[in-house]
């Protein structure tokens, strides 16, 4: 059951890669993005374990109508989401632009600020 651990290593925890260090740091400490300890970091990549996608995800405990986006890796959104009702017809619109930014990608990394050392406390 060794590479069960190694497996969980290498998808939770600080390591966030090169190209989405600075903005996931500078995501952390801003105080528009509702950063704070439990903001979440994610870090996707595509099919030959490249990291693609860059998702932050606001921290409930700092503010009540947190966000979500997403990055490509030059550092364009490719997504966003708010904190609020939407009807049947605009989730469903959503869910799937949401799947087609993440088609082919599997989740790499997932981290929060608190992980990194960073965000309000």
């Amino acid at each position: 059951m060794w590479w069960l651990a190694v497996a969980c290593a290498n998808l939770v925890g600080p390591n966030v890669p090169a190209v989405f260090q600075q903005p996931a740091e500078k995501f952390c400490q801003e105080e528009g993005h509702c950063a704070g300890p439990f903001a979440a970091i994610e870090v996707w990549n595509d099919t030959h374990g490249a990291p693609r996608r860059l998702v932050l995800t606001g921290d409930l405990s700092q503010c009540s109508h947190v966000s979500t986006r997403v990055y490509d890796e030059q550092l364009k959104e490719l997504w966003a989401a708010g904190d609020r009702p939407v009807s049947v017809e605009d989730a469903d619109a959503r869910t799937k632009e949401r799947e087609a930014v993440f088609a082919g990608m599997t989740r790499a990394t997932s981290a929060t600020c608190g992980d990194l050392g960073l965000g309000k406390k």
